[in-house]
């Protein structure tokens, strides 16, 4: 069962991934302003952190704890 805490945490970042649905990454990528001309890989995912405000980091931990994801 999700907790209330996790909903209430979720409920913005769906929010954001709802105005995004049916966009691509490119559409989302200049959105937001990205300036890369060659994309390498993995970054589809630094765009999808750009879109939910998420720090963009090397680190081994869930980039949303609140989740664990």
């Amino acid at each position: 069962m999700i907790s209330s805490r996790v909903i209430e945490y979720l409920n913005p970042l769906f929010e954001i991934i709802t105005k995004s649905k049916g966009k691509t990454i490119g559409q989302i990528k200049d959105e937001l302003n990205i300036e890369r001309s060659k994309m390498v890989k993995g970054a589809s995912g630094l765009i999808v952190e750009n879109l939910l405000g998420i720090e963009n980091n090397n680190r081994d931990e869930a980039d949303i704890p609140e989740i664990g994801c």
